[in-house]
């Protein structure tokens, strides 16, 4: 009698699953070919019922997408890209979101009780490490940057790349006026390239074509931390894995199906690195990248 109130409840339970299955909405921020990468890898890493919607770059598309999701009560909502994660996670206090496909989330959004995720970033250690691997002829680098924004970034950075055999130079700017010069000064000390790192200033539309153009003339490809800065014509790029980062946020979501709160699983950083290449940028400065990478890797 007992086993068969066991197996009753059993076959219950599996027609409850089936009757409610774990949903999803997913918002992408625009249309990206790097966002469809990620959500084809999330969705084959958790099968679930998944709901979609793209915001086209639009901010006001967020209203019809939020009260269709107070309607409908999916179980969780993943975000890809800052303008999703800015636009809908202050609406929502009980749905946990998983945020993802943004390097930089607000304090006050990750501090959210239903929220977590996985930061489009990977750790410096992993970055350096990748750099020796695929282009083992570069040991010397730079990284320009301002104090006021990056300076512990840029000291991290250079400690974590000397130690595991990196060289890293550091040229600090007040202003781009200012960038010729710490180019000029950075290859006399014999930097090799530069790592464009995270400084906003640098990284900025104005900063990065300013950037170009200086490093063009003293014979210095610059090396990105994103696939983007490749196709505006970095030499190459050692960015967060797409596949890995979707990967992860599809772990995040099982974790979030089998009860855990987002306040228990936080925010993790993409474990994996990808690499990218401008191809005439690295004939222009001569780089040899070993075969394996660069048989896998994105040619822009």
């Amino acid at each position: 009698m007992q086993i068969r109130k066991i197996s009753l409840l059993f076959i219950m339970a599996l027609l409850f699953i089936g009757v409610f299955p774990f949903t999803i909405y997913i918002v992408q921020s625009e249309d990206n070919e790097m966002y469809d990468k990620m959500i084809y890898s999330f969705k084959e890493r958790a099968e679930f019922d998944f709901i979609s919607f793209n915001m086209k770059g639009d901010e006001k598309a967020a209203g019809e997408i939020v009260a269709k999701a107070k309607s409908d009560k999916p179980d969780a909502i993943l975000l890809v890209g800052f303008l999703a994660i800015k636009e809908i996670s202050a609406k929502f206090e009980n749905i946990p979101l998983i945020l993802t496909m943004s390097s930089s989330i607000p304090q006050n959004i990750k501090d959210k009780k239903n929220t977590c995720g996985v930061i489009f970033d990977i750790d410096d250690a992993v970055t350096i490490e990748y750099l020796k691997t695929a282009v083992p002829d570069i040991k010397n680098i730079g990284i320009i940057f301002s104090v006021d924004n990056t300076l512990d970034y840029a000291k991290s950075f250079k400690a974590k790349s000397d130690a595991m055999g990196v060289s890293v130079e550091l040229g600090n700017i007040a202003s781009l006026e200012e960038l010729p010069l710490s180019c000029k000064m950075l290859k006399a000390s014999g930097v090799k390239a530069i790592w464009l790192g995270r400084d906003k200033l640098v990284v900025s539309k104005a900063g990065f074509e300013t950037l170009l153009k200086i490093t063009k003339n003293e014979n210095l490809p610059i090396i990105a931390p994103y696939s983007t800065f490749t196709q505006k014509g970095a030499a190459f790029s050692i960015s967060p894995d797409l596949a890995n980062h979707g990967y992860i946020a599809g772990n995040l979501a099982i974790r979030l199906e089998n009860g855990e709160l987002p306040t228990d699983i936080g925010f993790v950083k993409t474990e994996k690195a990808a690499f990218s290449y401008n191809k005439n940028m690295l004939k222009l400065f001569g780089i040899n990248v070993i075969s394996t990478v660069l048989e896998k890797a994105k040619e822009y």
